[in-house]
């Protein structure tokens, strides 16, 4: 008797993530190419499988292998079954023939099956699920003479731990071969973000759920039963502390799946090699003293037992981390230490200082671990193992670092790199007492190099001028040829840029950059590139810009610099450029790298990244995105101590999302402890503060320090050449007069601002002003001479803040006299208004009406009795034809949206 259940399509659980990415892929194929989904134990394999079936229209025949059916006639009858039902008994010859016999040819009954399907009218997919688990010689030629010999319209789906031996290369060469592999089934962050929140109700924190991601590599059984132990926000911590030792049931699950069907030697071989984070043949024969080794790991591999490769030709390979801690658990503590010490001695000779360190702090050997410090630490350094790095440093200790020159720079620098500021100045106190007292003879040779991170140190928390005098000390102590000369040069550039300095600023960096490149250090060569693209900026140069930015990209491509924070910061910078030029959508695929590099430092440098997230949310309207990421904001700002730059454009953002809110109180508290505007704002941060605090007293109408503030700006963005802020400068004044009804210094302001954004590319900055933009524009398009540039950038720019909406879909337009005559012309007006119009005093109290004024505030506005403002409501309403407050409200957003959509 058969198992209906081994010929039934699984259920697929209304619990389960919905894989589009996936699915939608396995959809666009044709049925005539075979689809092959090969994964360990947990990957999904059946389940993206059933629900692609589930979604087509196609025939399915399905088959759940097992280790039975390795017996011939038993998985003729399953398959030929299987096929007959699919079909609609459309195979009725081949079931007899099973039937009748109880000893049968396979080749004959599969002929005489695909004879039978070729009078088949719709199209078939035969799939074998699990196969994996044939390892019959016979059954697998079976099934290779049915793919062989299948006509039109029949294919087929394979769901595998280990790639099936069926010939399979020619279906790739002739594009007949889907192929989904474990690094496609993996869970995205994003997708185990959302099948927790389907589990758990509540969303994890980001800490944790990428500690979570980093520790399942999005391995689906680690996040399910994660989801299954936590029953509270509350449990979170406990719970992954628990997941990293090895939870109980996931130990279980390995043990039945995988572990029990391996043979001793095998078992002990994987334990042996688990120990490495990554390993090949000749590796795992000197660390298990095994000389089957290398066959094992790969026989391990094409098994599917969480072995991947990591190079093109399969001679590397790494375990999937849960199953890494799952074998180490078998070894005993001798057999650890005897693992690690012929690793060490294996990766030395190798030369390989990330490998070697990891099991000299594995061996508890502070004296191999300052060894290979000394010697290989700057390179470790320079290529960004920052993680590496600062385990060894705390494994060494502060005593032992300080007490050596070498490594106390090493450690701050480390620490600088890492934005831990209060840490550099630490090491580089304790670090000069000591050896000034015990070391003298040595302080000449880490002079220089002090000198540098102190420079770092001052721009870092914006003294210029001293970050220029340590730099200038450094320039004198160090050599050319040494890399910190290189980092005191950038400073000494930075610092010009900061100071308003831009063409100095831009030659040095130009200059280091060409040093840098023959030096072959090339993240520096990237951040003298960034200035150059920062500072091109600035002089409202976007194409040199973006020059500069492709430079730097070509470099980070070519050298792997993806995950330095250099690279987040060119990733960043495009982000910023593409936002301000309305390409959100390609400013969310730099900020996702940028996320990537910076995320493994925690999510307080991640405060850029959010910022831009924060504009993209409110460009498109998203206000529960916006809430979410004002809380963040204003969470990470009230924890953390950041860079100027960093809290501006945070600032920005913030004040945005207030003001579409219309949270003056919240203005008013940020107004209230903001800082100072400097004195002589000589860089773009400067100048962004400025605006931001600029924007919060318009919003709260304190025009006269407004204007006093703008006139400052603009004096010193002429002085030190800032294009870019100029042109942003006058957007904000062309804004700051219109608020106050000056018609014709705003259109003024505005032409100028329109004709630098020829040249600057500014366009997002023009969105600040909302709906007033449009008026303003028309205004200027109706008083000016326009080029033909400016009136089509007008125009632009007049339609996409047309079609912006707020959070509440209202049209946020004023009622101020270019509004009234344009409501004039409408078809919209009512006859009433024509016959009887309203005087200027009753459209501004319409207007204020418009914009939910109380009487009361009315009367306080206009300086007049509240008896006053009741009189001209009175007549107001009886000129609009309304009853109440709530009809003439009404009104306005009719006559408003006329007035837009004109």
């Amino acid at each position: 008797m058969l198992l209906t259940s081994k010929i039934s399509l699984p259920d697929v659980s209304d619990l389960m993530l919905d894989r589009d990415r996936l699915t939608s892929a396995l959809l666009q194929s044709k049925n005539d190419q075979v689809i092959s989904i090969v994964a360990p134990a947990g990957f999904g394999k059946t389940t993206l499988m059933a629900s692609f079936i589930e979604a087509t229209d196609s025939l399915v025949a399905w088959y759940s292998l097992d280790e039975n059916d390795n017996e011939g006639r038993h998985f003729l009858a399953y398959l030929v079954e299987s096929v007959h039902r699919a079909t609609g008994n459309g195979i009725p010859r081949s079931r007899a023939i099973i039937e009748a016999k109880s000893a049968v040819d396979i080749r004959a009954v599969i002929a005489e099956m695909l004879e039978e399907l070729r009078s088949l009218s719709a199209p078939l997919r035969i799939v074998f699920d699990d196969f994996h688990v044939i390892d019959n010689a016979e059954v697998e030629a079976a099934v290779k003479y049915l793919l062989k010999h299948a006509p039109a319209g029949i294919g087929f789906g394979f769901t595998s731990r280990s790639t099936p031996s069926l010939g399979l290369a020619s279906y790739r060469v002739s594009n007949r071969l889907i192929e989904i592999n474990d690094d496609a089934l993996a869970l995205t962050a994003d997708e185990t973000a959302e099948l927790l929140y389907k589990r758990l109700g509540f969303r994890l924190p980001e800490p944790a759920l990428l500690q979570l991601q980093e520790l399942s590599e999005g391995w689906a059984p680690l996040v399910q039963l994660f989801a299954l132990s936590v029953d509270s926000e509350s449990d979170v911590d406990a719970f992954l502390a628990d997941f990293e030792r090895g939870h109980s049931h996931l130990l279980d699950y390995l043990a039945e799946e995988v572990l029990d069907k391996l043979d001793d030697e095998t078992r002990q071989v994987l334990a042996r090699v688990s120990l490495l984070r990554r390993i090949d043949g000749e590796m795992a024969e000197q660390v298990s003293g095994s000389p089957r080794a290398q066959e094992i790991l790969t026989s391990a591999y094409h098994r599917g037992l969480f072995l991947s490769p990591i190079d093109r030709s399969r001679t590397w390979f790494r375990f999937h981390p849960v199953f890494a801690k799952f074998l180490e658990r078998s070894l005993t503590s001798s057999e650890r230490v005897a693992v690690h010490e012929a690793a060490l001695q294996a990766w030395l000779a190798l030369e390989d200082p990330l490998e070697s360190l990891t099991h000299a702090v594995a061996l508890k050997s502070v004296e191999s671990v300052m060894e290979i410090m000394q010697r290989y630490a700057s390179t470790l350094l320079l290529k960004g193992h920052y993680r590496t790095l600062a385990r060894c440093f705390e494994f060494i200790g502060e005593a032992r670092i300080v007490a050596s020159p070498s490594l106390t720079v090493l450690g701050a620098k480390l620490a600088q790199a890492q934005y831990e500021y209060d840490k550099v100045e630490h090491l580089l106190t304790l670090g000069e007492r000591y050896i000034r007292l015990n070391l003298a003879d040595e302080w000449q040779g880490v002079e220089g190099a002090f000198a540098t991170l102190r420079a770092q140190m001052s721009i870092a928390r914006g003294n210029f001028v001293e970050a220029r005098e340590y730099a200038d000390e450094a320039l004198q102590l160090l050599d050319e040829s040494e890399i910190d000369h290189t980092v005191a040069s950038l400073v000494m550039g930075e610092s010009a840029f900061c100071l308003g300095r831009l063409n100095e600023a831009f030659t040095r960096m130009s200059e280091l950059e060409r040093r840098s490149r023959l030096q072959k250090d090339f993240p520096d060569a990237v951040w003298a590139l960034s200035q150059q693209a920062e500072i091109a900026f600035a002089q409202g140069k976007p194409t040199l810009s973006v020059q500069c930015q492709n430079k730097a990209r070509e470099l980070i491509e070519a050298h792997h610099l993806h995950m330095l924070p250099v690279g987040e910061f060119i990733f960043r910078l495009g982000a910023q450029q593409d936002w301000e030029s309305l390409n959100l959508e390609r400013a969310k695929e730099r900020i996702n790298l940028g996320l990537a590099a910076n995320k493994h430092l925690g999510e307080s440098r991640l405060l850029q990244e959010y910022s831009l997230l924060a504009n993209i949310a409110l460009a498109e309207a998203d206000k529960e995105s916006c809430l979410a990421w004002l809380d963040k904001l204003s969470d990470l700002l009230s924890r953390e101590r950041y860079h100027l730059d960093w809290v501006v454009n945070a600032d920005y953002a913030r004040l945005s999302i207030w003001e579409a809110l219309g949270d003056t109180a919240a203005i008013e508290e940020w107004l209230d402890s903001a800082l100072s505007v400097n004195e002589a704002p000589s860089n773009h941060f400067e100048q962004r503060h400025g605006r931001n605090v600029i924007r919060a007293m318009i919003a709260l109408q304190r025009f006269a320090d407004a204007g006093r503030l703008i006139k400052r700006l603009n004096r010193f963005a002429k002085q030190f050449k800032l294009v870019t802020e100029l042109n942003k400068n006058a957007i904000i004044e062309a804004y700051f007069e219109w608020q106050q009804g000056n018609r014709e210094a705003s259109i003024q302001a505005l032409h100028g601002a329109l004709a630098m954004a020829l040249g600057t590319g500014i366009r997002a900055s023009f969105l600040r002003c909302g709906k007033p933009l449009i008026l303003m524009l028309k205004g200027l398009i109706k008083d000016a001479e326009l080029s033909v540039s400016e009136a089509d950038l007008a125009e632009q720019l007049i339609g996409i803040t047309q079609r912006h909406r707020e959070f509440d879909g209202r049209i946020r337009i004023d009622l101020d006299a270019s509004v009234i005559e344009e409501i004039l012309q409408s078809e919209q007006l009512p006859e009433i208004l024509r016959q009887s119009p309203l005087t200027p005093r009753e459209w501004q109290v319409f207007n204020l009406i418009h914009l939910d004024f109380s009487n009361a505030k009315i009367a306080e506005h206009f300086e007049v009795a509240p008896s006053t403002i009741k009189t001209h409501i009175r007549s107001l309403y009886q000129k609009l034809g309304v009853e109440d407050r709530s009809a003439a409200k009404q009104l306005a957003e009719t006559l408003l949206l006329a007035v837009q959509q004109a």
